[in-house]
């Protein structure tokens, strides 16, 4: 028996109400809240610290991290993420740092794609630079 393509479509759409999407969707692998452990970079000579929250499709990342020479600097970043495979692209609409004693906010999007890591409640941000931030669920979105 053929059945037409509307007809087709509206029993998927009716599956799928039914049922719930039974493939995971990427964004959900990351979304929650996750406390940064670490920082490991070129800027970094100490302790970091922050908050990092996906939601939505909207992303928030506050935190600090011990400078050379002492120093303490603070950076705050927003936007809207997309999660895909092993890479997560931040579209970040703003950002606030104050770095080297010097303040600085920015608005307007800039587009940065990470690699990603996963595994149970630990998440890896590797950057292009070599930076890489390390992360802890603290809180799943249900």
């Amino acid at each position: 028996m053929k059945y037409s393509l509307p007809l087709r479509v509206a029993c998927a759409l009716m599956l799928m109400l039914v049922f719930g999407d039974a493939a995971p969707r990427a964004q959900d692998a990351v979304d929650g809240s996750w406390e940064l452990t670490a920082y490991e970079g070129s800027a970094s000579v100490g302790n970091a610290s922050g908050l990092l929250t996906f939601a939505a499709g909207r992303f928030s990342l506050v935190y600090t991290m011990e400078e050379p020479g002492g120093r303490t600097s603070g950076r705050a970043h927003a936007g809207r993420f997309e999660a895909r495979g092993g890479t997560l692209t931040l579209q970040v609409d703003w950002n606030v740092q104050y770095v080297s004693g010097k303040g600085q906010a920015n608005r307007g999007a800039a587009a940065r794609t990470v690699r990603i890591g996963r595994e149970g409640d630990s998440l890896t941000l590797t950057f292009d630079n070599g930076s890489i931030q390390r992360f802890r669920r603290v809180r799943a979105v249900k």
